[in-house]
């Protein structure tokens, strides 16, 4: 996982002891404008159905229903017999996915009838932001969806940048831009 405090006190390092002639090297990710529009993302938004009704899965009581129907998965991927954070954040996304097969069979009645819209769940990596995961069908109201092409001046993906230490560029050339990111 990458720690942007870690790799600027590398960098420190390198540069105070480099060898003679060796330039700094920034070891932080960045993306440019050019990176960014090549991958043409967009940003949606879109509001759920009112009745839309989501499994949190961080909450003990969905651990404890669960438990009954992943001990055995559990110990195949060596994580013991609690269904706890440890689990919940593993990085093996064999245990994850199965883990949400799992809930979305719980969550489906005998004639198909979806009874839950998805999990809600936090991310295994800082600042650990809640995560939806969405089942089809999409309990959205997609005649409301909000769509916008993303682009280096996207206030969310700056604001998403600035979070996780990634540097964007103004320029090709390398121009770092004006967004500050703690020391």
């Amino acid at each position: 996982m990458f720690n942007p405090r870690v790799a600027r006190r590398i960098e420190t390092f390198l540069q105070s002891e480099s060898d003679a002639g060796a330039g700094p090297e920034d070891l932080s990710p960045a993306l440019d404008r050019e990176t960014v529009e090549s991958f043409n993302w967009v940003l949606a938004w879109a509001p759920a159905e009112p009745d839309a009704r989501f499994i949190d899965l961080w909450h003990w009581k969905t651990c404890a229903a669960l438990l009954p129907s992943v001990g055995r998965l559990l110990r195949q991927f060596g994580l013991g017999t609690l269904l706890d954070v440890r689990a919940l954040t593993d990085e093996r996304r064999g245990f994850t996915r199965r883990l949400a097969g799992i809930l979305r069979a719980a969550a489906t009645d005998t004639v198909g009838q979806r009874l839950a819209a998805g999990i809600r769940y936090n991310s295994r990596l800082p600042p650990r932001w809640v995560c939806w995961a969405l089942w089809e069908p999409l309990a959205l109201n997609l005649d409301q969806a909000e769509i916008a092409p993303v682009t280096i001046d996207t206030p969310e993906l700056r604001s998403a940048a600035n979070m996780l230490g990634v540097i964007l560029q103004a320029n090709p050339a390398g121009t770092e831009d004006s967004i500050q990111r703690e020391p």
